[in-house]
């Protein structure tokens, strides 16, 4: 591979687009176009960084074509093989959005040709398909989340280079294409429809059936719509029409419906062979697919076990609806979004593909494989330490004041508000279970703590044990089942916080046993991106927590809080995590030892080195810093990672954030950011050398 795609891949992410390799028209898949790895959740990149690119270098090094993602760089595709049709759509086009931004438009199969937008909300994929009167299908199709389209390369048939007129997107920013929303880009398709039918003849192929819901909510047509599409499907696999879809929408199909995914396979290959479509080189790769599609379609469709339920609703108590007192902040709504989705990582997978059987996981993983392998990042709630993955206990002496700060962070937390010396990252549904307090103290601890801070978050729901007859301990399946019910009820939630162990769990708090008990409930809402917050108990021994220390071995975070006598102080106490996982040396403020106080109907800590919000720009000189202090850990400054000014200018200009041939401007851009970053605390600096707080 030529060292100019890897600067061409960093080039468009300079440009705001998310570039991905491909061979020909398609990312990496193992088996299919390549025998080192597959290039699974490739849909999901972002911020594509020059290791990133380097690793596919190396990884792909025949992947010589490179393509974009469309979620937030929409393609208009025009699959039309009449040439005067083409060029009318082109015009067509151009005259509705030529005046909103730079204009540029993709040829690699003459006279087909793309246009590219930009979109801050992404929208599914519209495609409009023609009857076919040529020797090939054509399509309308508006490319967008989930797709990716080639912007450079040698096109698999013509064997000639992508073409682009009007411009380069490696030399266009995205954010200088012309803007277009969901509504827009189904207009647009719609009116070129409407110009290749009544100006060149074309005919609208007929469109998949869709459901209908009643005034009841009910579908009024599901078991119609079902069957109809059931037959255009197969109907389009024997006419050779759409093959790509029509395979992977039937695939679905079956598998949804519960059939052997090797009956699934052979099912479709019989089809396959049925069709009368020319067995050309098209035919033979949509045939060979077939393997693919069936196991895509158990990845997203296999039916599930769902666990068993109770059926007696709950009853959950949301903050009491009362006015804010005067001078309060207006309320925060929170996202009313449940739980965040944990994606699959986007770095790439080994293994053959194993026929029509379900893909076995790979559990061994060379080293290799680790370091290039893309994982999600946490979807942080608060600072850096508490997300929708985290597990965390939190100990504190009886009467120290843990439940009401609990609720305080429950409180935040859902309103995605700054906690402490926290950032507030987004808002969230949370989900606080009180095991231990009568109602009239949780009403009264609910409105104090409205009344500091303002905040009534909609996302934030309250559950009293005396609310729930008969309630059963969550180390037994009873008492899981009710919080599962609840969860549903509400919708999903972001995070758990328990309050207390002690009072949740029945057992011997000495013994392993409970714990055990619970271990796998706490897991599985882990893998559904429920965090967890568990408040316990310390006993005589106030500097550690009650009974086994098993149940600390599973957590991410074990904060401890220690009583810190003060005067005139509601709460006082010190925090310190004693085990911090997610915890690295830019983000040491969050885990750092602080005294925490509420005095005068107020919280404030001491002795944190607290890190307000920085620009999208700053973040990325940040980011020039610490890559600049890898390699260099020799360079450390009061133990902090360290980078001399120079070597950190040398990776902004590299990173294109400052242009060295204009000295005066690069100086300016470089003491602003660096001057933004040490006032929000996020580094440090002398004449010399700049170092991560």
């Amino acid at each position: 591979m030529s060292p100019d795609i890897t600067a061409l891949r960093l080039a468009l992410s300079d440009n705001g687009y998310t570039p991905v390799p491909l061979f020909g028209k398609e990312p990496p898949a193992y088996g299919k176009n390549n025998k080192v790895k597959g290039f699974t959740g490739w849909q999901l990149l972002r911020n594509v960084n020059r290791s990133q690119c380097e690793m596919w270098a190396r990884v792909w090094p025949d992947a010589e074509n490179t393509g974009i993602l469309t979620r937030e760089t929409p393609a208009f595709d025009a699959d039309i093989l009449n040439e005067e049709a083409a060029r009318a759509v082109e015009d067509f086009v151009r005259e509705r959005f030529e005046e909103r931004g730079y204009f540029p438009v993709r040829i690699g199969f003459p006279p087909k040709r793309a246009f590219l937008f930009q979109t801050d909300n992404p929208f599914d994929k519209i495609t409009v398909n023609f009857e076919q009167t040529r020797e090939k299908p054509e399509k309308i199709e508006f490319l967008c989340n989930g797709q990716q389209l080639v912007v450079n390369g040698i096109h698999p048939e013509t064997q000639r280079p992508y073409n682009w007129f009007g411009g380069e997107p490696w030399k266009i920013k995205r954010e200088e294409l012309p803007y277009i929303s969901a509504e827009e880009a189904q207009q647009l398709v719609d009116d070129v429809v409407e110009l290749l039918i009544r100006d060149f003849g074309y005919v609208r192929k007929v469109d998949r059936p869709k459901r209908v819901k009643g005034g009841n909510g009910q579908f009024v047509n599901d078991q119609l719509a079902n069957e109809a599409d059931w037959q255009i499907l197969i109907a389009n696999i024997l006419k050779g029409d759409d093959l790509h879809d029509s395979v992977r929408d039937l695939a679905a199909k079956y598998v949804k419906s519960g059939m052997h995914p090797g009956a699934a396979v052979n099912s479709l290959r019989a089809l396959m062979e049925s069709s009368s479509a020319p067995k050309d080189e098209r035919w033979q790769q949509r045939f060979d697919d077939i393997p693919r599609a069936v196991d895509s379609a158990l990845d997203k469709f296999a039916p599930e076990e769902e666990e068993p339920e109770e059926e007696e609703p709950p009853v959950i108590i949301t903050p009491p609806p009362q006015q804010p007192p005067p001078g309060a902040r207006p309320q925060q709504q929170g996202p009313g979004a449940g739980p965040q989705q944990q994606a699959p990582g986007a770095g790439p997978q080994q293994g053959p593909q194993q026929g029509p059987s379900p893909k076995q996981p790979q559990f061994i993983l060379s080293l290799e494989d680790w370091l290039t392998r893309d994982l999600p990042e946490p979807d942080f709630l608060l600072g850096s330490w508490l997300s929708t993955t985290s597990r965390v206990i939190c100990t504190a002496p009886t009467g120290l004041g843990k439940t009401i700060f609990a609720i305080a962070l429950a409180l935040h937390g859902s309103a995605g508000s700054t906690f402490l010396h926290w950032q507030g990252v987004r808002p969230a549904k949370i989900l606080f279970i009180d095991g231990e307090m009568s109602r009239r103290l949780i009403k009264d601890r609910l409105i104090n703590e409205v009344g500091r801070s303002g905040l009534r978050p909609s996302g934030l729901h309250i559950l009293s044990h005396e609310d729930i007859q008969n309630f059963q301990p969550l180390n037994k399946r009873a008492g899981q089942a009710k919080i599962e019910n609840i969860i549903k009820q509400i919708g999903g939630v972001d995070l758990i916080i328990f309050d207390n162990v002690m009072s949740l769990i029945a057992g011997d708090q000495k013994d392993e046993e409970a714990w055990r008990e619970t271990l796998p409930w706490v897991r599985s809402l882990t893998r559904r991106s429920i965090g967890q917050f568990w408040v316990h108990h310390t006993g005589r021994d106030e500097t550690r927590s009650y009974g086994t220390k098993t149940r600390e071995w599973q957590m991410d975070c074990v904060i401890h809080l220690e009583t810190v006598e003060q005067p005139n102080t509601d709460v006082s106490f010190k925090l310190m995590f004693r085990k911090a996982r997610e915890r690295t040396p830019a983000t040491r403020a969050d885990f750092a030892d602080v005294h925490i106080t509420l005095a005068g109907n107020q919280w404030s800590v001491a002795g944190a080195t607290i890190k307000t919000k920085i620009s999208p720009l700053a973040k990325r000189f940040f980011e020039a810093l610490r890559d600049a202090t890898i390699g260099n850990a020799a360079n450390k400054m009061f133990g902090c990672p360290a980078a001399s000014l120079n070597d950190w200018r040398t990776e902004c200009i590299g990173r294109g954030l400052i242009d060295n041939n204009n000295t005066n401007t690069a100086r300016a851009l470089f003491a602003k950011y660096k001057l933004e970053l040490i006032v929000a605390n996020w580094i440090a600096c002398n004449s010399t050398m700049a170092w991560i707080l």
